[in-house]
């Protein structure tokens, strides 16, 4: 039997994705819209840069779904419509560690200790490069 912490996030899983299956065309264009396709090289491909809303570090997409305002971060929303649903376990990581990135071939789904262990390497790494001095090894946690 599942518990029930356990049911509710996966109807807020189930909820999230029916509002994502439920994007009209112009919804999907409105979203695309804000999207700038030439930003800063990762890996041989430009970062997509969200134009749109920003609320901290991640660009915010929202929109209208029986008569209730929507709010998701606009680097799922890209991961969503190109690759599919999210899963339960799974966080999004951007890795071109550049936040504000809705490209898809940038982000994958991890776990949250592998996110964790990410951002601790790449803070490392700048930390060593602002500091002239080789990067840091971090031991796998």
């Amino acid at each position: 039997m599942r518990k029930p912490a356990q049911a509710n996030a996966r109807h807020l899983l189930l909820k999230n994705w029916v509002y994502m299956n439920e994007l009209s065309g112009a919804q999907k264009l409105n979203f695309w819209s804000k999207v700038y396709k030439e930003g800063p090289e990762w890996n041989g491909t430009p970062c997509w840069i969200w134009m749109g809303r920003i609320n901290g570090e991640y660009g915010e997409f929202r929109y209208i779904s029986h008569k209730k305002q929507i709010i998701h971060k606009a680097h799922r929303v890209a991961y969503e419509l190109v690759k599919g649903a999210i899963p339960l376990d799974l966080q999004i990581d951007h890795l071109c560690r550049n936040t504000i990135c809705v490209n898809p071939a940038h982000l994958e789904a991890v776990t949250d200790k592998e996110n964790s262990r990410r951002v601790l390497l790449s803070v490392d790494i700048r930390k060593a490069q602002h500091k002239g001095r080789a990067p840091l090894l971090v031991r796998n946690r």
